[in-house]
């Protein structure tokens, strides 16, 4: 083999080894940019909750709903949106949801453990352990908005499609799938799809077996009216995966 031949196939095979060895660095760099996008995105998109009281509960609703009786929450942040299949993909690597095609729909197909480790991952990432999932007082009060009707925009006479389209994705008007987030009104206290879209899953199951249930609220997509109430819950396998069960972030005030 000719001397020069040598020397461009030695070439080439350290120019590939300098590839090999710096490619992943820049990848973990690009990947790096786009999580803190994602972060900077969920802070910038929250709303500062002051703590208070309020009624929780229904005492014309389900057992597991009763009775209806005063709480009391700390301040806090809460997200004005569902997180959505976008934000989950950038900061996990990849997106579970079954209806894709448009990243601002919220995220589903995700168990209550995937939600956690999302949690864990945006904490890690800030460096601090600040964000986490709604306890179950604070999600019903943060719904409620400081109303004490079934619904946050007042109570719906037999269950009209109208109001309640007007604020929520449900089996009404959804073609039966989920939809971009924030496109119905929001609750009293700027919060977009308290009522409907998807479930939202809780970090407390008051009343389950917390090893094997954890709770959701709010409603989905393809749940009749009853079902996006303020106060209805509804208890769910901790690692169950369903087309209509997403989850919205809180974050503790430091």
């Amino acid at each position: 083999m000719h001397k020069n031949q040598i020397l461009l196939m030695l070439l080439i095979y350290f120019v590939g080894q300098l590839n090999l060895f710096f490619l992943p660095s820049n990848l973990s760099a690009q990947k790096t940019d786009q999580q803190v996008s994602v972060l900077r995105e969920i802070v910038r998109n929250m709303v500062k909750l002051p703590g208070g009281s309020f009624i929780m509960g229904d005492d014309l609703g389900q057992p597991h709903e009763k009775p209806a009786r005063r709480v009391t929450v700390g301040p806090f942040l809460i997200s004005k949106y569902e997180v959505t299949q976008g934000q989950y993909e950038r900061i996990m690597g990849h997106n579970p949801s079954y209806f894709k095609g448009n990243s601002k729909h919220p995220v589903e197909m995700v168990t209550w453990h995937d939600c956690k480790e999302f949690v864990r991952k945006l904490n890690k990432l800030e460096g601090k352990e600040l964000f986490r999932l709604p306890t179950e007082k604070e999600w019903e009060y943060a719904c409620r908005a400081g109303t004490t009707t079934f619904f946050s925009f007042g109570t719906v006479h037999g269950y009209e499609v109208k109001p309640l389209g007007e604020y929520a994705w449900h089996q009404g008007n959804s073609g039966n799938k989920t939809h971009p987030v924030g496109q119905r009104k929001p609750n009293p206290w700027g919060l977009f799809d308290m009522h409907g879209n998807v479930w939202e899953w809780c970090e407390d199951s008051e009343g389950y077996s917390e090893d094997i249930v954890a709770i959701i609220r709010g409603g989905a997509y393809n749940e009749y009216a009853a079902q996006l109430e303020s106060a209805r819950r509804s208890g769910l396998d901790a690692k169950m995966r369903k087309t209509n069960v997403g989850l919205r972030l809180v974050r503790t005030i430091p």
